[in-house]
């Protein structure tokens, strides 16, 4: 018989340092990847001082695969994103309130924001039969994003280019809700994460805006009209006095979204072929009053 073969051990420990906070933490496989990014799940074994990141908790860490992508800066519009997705679902919790009963309860959502953090350094050593290999890489301009890993069947709502799931239909009228209060300067969509008893904790949404400044899936007015082509008005919708969408239903399978590098920037800026834009045809349906109360996000 042949001798028994040793399983290689590998560990990859990482040290942070937040705005206010510096911790250690031991990285894992990535458990998700897209086109410019990977997240990978860590443990954080240390933390200081008290306030920070929970020593044991686990957490997802979100790492730009290039390394010309490593500086703060790059990280900015997706911080942006995330800022104006919590302002944005906090208006739309207020707004959904008056409309819930004890006969029909609406989820409420919750945003994860995540924090920018730089890595100072990292070990990366692999043990095999009892001999130790490995390595202390300095990382000082690499910027990463850190949040808390989400517990329970992650579920995709929707996404930016049309998918919408509507046995969730409180994330389809948040999608079309938001794009309505804003008067289409802005519409929160690619909607992920977790259904928490009576509430919606999602990460990683998109926000498609007039400016493009709302990071990597920002697609403009193409992207509003592509998410807009997937939607179709439900209960809530009504209850919260939605206007009719003016785009013909042509939902779309795939679950995947797209980045802005995808579609050209003349795409970006216009809506596609014999169509004029959602945000002008939705004014032009609207009263002069009803415009003064759409609030801006």
């Amino acid at each position: 018989m042949g001798g028994r073969q040793s399983v290689p051990y590998t560990s990859d420990v990482a040290c942070f340092e937040g705005r206010y906070h510096e911790y250690t933490a031991v990285l894992g496989l990535p458990i998700g990847e897209g086109s410019c990014r990977v997240a990978c799940e860590c443990m954080v074994e240390s933390s200081k001082p008290p306030g920070g990141p929970k020593v044991g908790r686990k957490y997802v860490v979100k790492f730009f695969k290039d390394q010309f992508a490593w500086f703060a800066e790059k990280w900015r519009p997706d911080l942006t994103s995330y800022r104006r997705a919590a302002k944005i679902v906090q208006a739309f919790n207020e707004a959904v309130r008056p409309v819930s009963t004890p006969q029909r309860r609406y989820r409420r959502f919750e945003v994860v924001t995540p924090q920018m953090a730089r890595v100072r350094e990292r070990e990366f050593y692999v043990s095999i039969n009892g001999f130790l290999f490995g390595s202390r890489i300095d990382h000082r301009d690499l910027h990463v994003l850190m949040e808390p890993l989400l517990l329970g069947e992650f579920r995709k709502f929707n996404n930016n280019l049309g998918y919408c799931d509507n046995g969730f239909p409180e994330a389809q009228t948040l999608t079309h809700w938001s794009a309505h209060k804003s008067r289409y300067q802005y519409m929160l969509c690619d909607l992920q994460g977790v259904v928490d008893g009576e509430k919606y904790v999602i990460t990683d949404p998109c926000i498609h805006s007039q400016d493009g400044k709302h990071g990597a899936t920002d697609l403009g007015v193409f992207g509003m009209e592509k998410v807009l082509a997937g939607h179709k008005c439900n209960e809530l919708c009504k209850k919260l006095g939605l206007p009719e969408n003016p785009v013909p239903y042509e939902p779309s399978s795939d679950l995947h979204s797209l980045l802005s590098c995808g579609i050209t920037n003349e795409e970006r800026l216009r809506p596609r072929e014999n169509s004029s834009t959602p945000r002008n045809t939705l004014l032009r349906r609207h009263s002069t009053a009803e415009q003064r109360n759409a609030s801006l996000l």
